[in-house]
């Protein structure tokens, strides 16, 4: 790996502290992410320098959110190479962390409102959470959904997904219908 690459370990590291994992997931993901070919632990050690028990900790916890995978033929050394599907990825940590929360919040919404009377600010407030919450579970739902399709195709989903979420937001005209229709989207 070359320095240009190893300076922007910190950065996922970085990335991973935000979205709540310990910030040497990060690093581990980082360097495996950056990495021409797949490590062992004593190599990740090395590279990285962190104790075996901390590198031990952090392949444990990215194996089981299917960040990263186990690689080659030898059953003697584990060698570890990150996903190159980032999307199932996402899928993954939303499945096992995110929904569960978004549904206990929205629940917490619905029984709050229930108690009281609908011209309140409160009940306002309380409504408009309840429906970021709904936004969120569908939006979670059609990742997760998607990367489960036999048909599914990363490329295609993140080169059209953008296109097709740009005309909905703006005015979707009739060339844009076709266009969308061309690619299978509607």
């Amino acid at each position: 790996m070359t320095k240009e690459l190893k300076c922007h370990i910190h950065t996922f590291s970085d990335f991973f502290h935000n979205l709540g994992f310990k910030r040497m997931d990060g690093s581990l993901y980082g360097l495996l992410v950056l990495s021409e070919k797949a490590l062992n632990s004593e190599e990740i050690q090395k590279e990285l320098e962190l104790s075996q028990s901390a590198v031990s900790q952090s392949l444990k916890t990215l194996l089981a959110f299917n960040v990263i995978e186990l690689s080659g033929p030898s059953l003697r050394v584990k060698h570890y190479q990150a996903k190159e599907d980032s999307l199932s990825i996402v899928a993954s940590v939303l499945r096992k962390r995110e929904q569960e929360n978004v549904e206990m919040f929205k629940r917490m919404t619905e029984i709050s409102m229930e108690k009281l009377p609908s011209n309140s600010i409160v009940f306002k407030r309380l409504r408009s959470l309840h429906g970021t919450c709904q936004l969120a579970e569908a939006l979670m739902s059609f990742i997760i959904k998607t990367v489960q399709s036999p048909n599914y195709n990363q490329e295609l989903l993140t080169g059209t997904l953008p296109l097709l979420l740009d005309k909905l937001n703006g005015n979707l005209e009739l060339k844009d219908i076709k266009e969308l229709r061309a690619l299978g989207l509607c």
